[in-house]
């Protein structure tokens, strides 16, 4: 399994975030708005509002799967909405 790190650019500074991370030579696999998504352990960055280490990708198939994928991994998740935001809520 392919381990990613994941920065949340500051707002209206997602500019200097992407200059970090070229200077320190960090190629970005995927960017969504304000998400970056690097693949590799990679350290804090100063123009990242938060840091998520060791992110995990999981397919969820529905409201229910996504539940009970979601209840094996007991409080160790966090939530953080880009699109179908009504639907994470139900989850």
């Amino acid at each position: 399994m392919t381990s990613y790190t994941v920065y949340l650019g500051i707002h209206q500074f997602e500019h200097e975030l992407v200059s970090e991370l070229n200077l320190k030579g960090i190629k970005i696999a995927d960017k969504k708005d304000r998400i970056f998504l690097v693949e590799g352990d990679h350290p804090p960055m100063i123009w990242a509002q938060m840091s998520a280490f060791k992110a995990q990708f999981m397919d969820i198939e529905s409201i229910n799967d996504g539940a009970r994928k979601l209840k094996q991994h007991g409080r160790n998740w966090g939530l953080f909405t880009v699109d179908f935001h009504r639907r994470a809520q139900l989850i």
